[in-house]
């Protein structure tokens, strides 16, 4: 008989499996990077594997704890912090096979010596010591990958505002949230031993959440990698006159064409408007403008929305956030309250009464 309470963890197996196979197809399309579609596939079956062997477990489908088998979910999830780092390497164009290996031979050297040590004493498993010891081994293994990923994360932002004037395709809102559930469960390993009351916050619950709320996210799909780009150098006083013409030209032809106004400019399609290299034009707007590609483009359409909100009173915003080069209405009252300190609708309603 299934205890109808374990049903969710039957569920979330199954969408991490659906979610694995809708990154397949795009990659199989060409419509995402195969490495950093690769690592995510990697990462959502580990997840199935993990959320199907509980069920199983608890429905006494499976025997706890018993034969190559438990030694191998034990082994996999050893694998989730470098999957993680692995994936964050790869949107920051950082992948190399060798990479791979290196992170990933531990866990099976891990796994293999498990099986050598069952073979000598067929109550592994049961020890106290090894529990202890593989706990001591999951937390030391995945709170240095935390840290390195989340470094790599900021990395990974601040490439994509290089290069975007809008982000949203490039969304990893998720994967933080990703790190924020694996951060969780290393802290509830920690202090399960010391607080048996927080063991009603099983993990594999929280892993439940997180495939409910990443397979509702329709438009959901592994962003692509990006290089950062090196353009906090040292200059000199005199190429930093240099770099000023450069802006000059790179300013007057963004306001004189009003390429703002495309929601979907990138730096390279502006770097080929001005005839200069991507590195030419991120320098200038970094060391000139004293910002990034994403703010500059941005900061430029929140001055043509307050422009046609005193223009045209009776327009919508809607209508003025697209007109203005945002691409959603979401993203333009988020990016005006950030810079004005209001809604474009007070905004609109202050100016009227002065």
């Amino acid at each position: 008989m299934i205890d109808w309470k374990t049903l969710p963890l039957f569920i979330a197996s199954i969408l991490y499996i659906l979610l694995a196979v809708r990154l397949m197809r795009l990659r199989y399309a060409q419509l995402d990077d195969e490495h950093t579609s690769g690592h995510l596939i990697g990462l959502f079956v580990v997840l199935a594997t993990l959320l199907a062997d509980e069920f199983f477990v608890q429905n006494r489908l499976l025997t706890e704890g018993q034969g190559y088998w438990a030694l191998l979910i034990t082994s996999l999830n050893l694998v989730l912090g470098p999957l993680t780092y692995l994936y964050a390497s790869a949107l920051c164009k950082r992948f190399s096979w060798s990479k791979v290996v290196l992170h990933l031979s531990p866990i099976m050297m891990f796994f293999i010596l498990s099986i050598c040590a069952q073979k000598i004493y067929p109550e592994l498993q049961q020890n106290r010591l090894f529990l202890t010891f593989f706990s001591l081994l999951f937390l030391g293994s995945l709170l240095p990958y935390l840290m390195f990923t989340f470094a790599l994360l900021k990395e990974y932002l601040d490439s994509i505002k290089a290069h975007f004037s809008n982000v949203q395709r490039h969304d990893v809102s998720w994967f933080k949230w990703w790190l924020y559930l694996i951060t969780a469960m290393a802290i509830l390993v920690c202090t399960s031993p010391f607080m048996p009351q927080l063991f009603w916050l099983d993990t594999h619950w929280l892993l439940f959440i997180f495939a409910l709320l990443l397979s509702t996210k329709v438009d959901f799909i592994a962003p692509s990698a990006i290089a950062p780009l090196d353009t906090q150098v040292t200059v000199e006083k005199e190429a930093l006159k240099g770099i000023e013409k450069v802006f000059t030209k790179i300013d007057s032809e963004v306001k004189k064409q009003k390429l703002y106004l495309r929601n979907g400019l990138t730096l390279n399609e502006l770097a080929n408007t001005c005839v200069m290299t991507t590195h030419e034009v991120s320098q200038a707007i970094n060391l000139i403008y004293h910002s990034n590609f994403y703010d500059y483009m941005n900061n430029l359409r929140v001055e043509e929305s307050k422009r046609l909100l005193l223009r045209s009173p009776a327009q919508q915003v809607t209508t003025i956030a697209y007109e203005s080069g945002f691409n959603s209405k979401s993203c333009f009252y988020n990016i005006f309250k950030q810079r004005v300190g209001c809604t474009p609708t007070e905004y609109r309603k202050k100016s009227v009464l002065n």
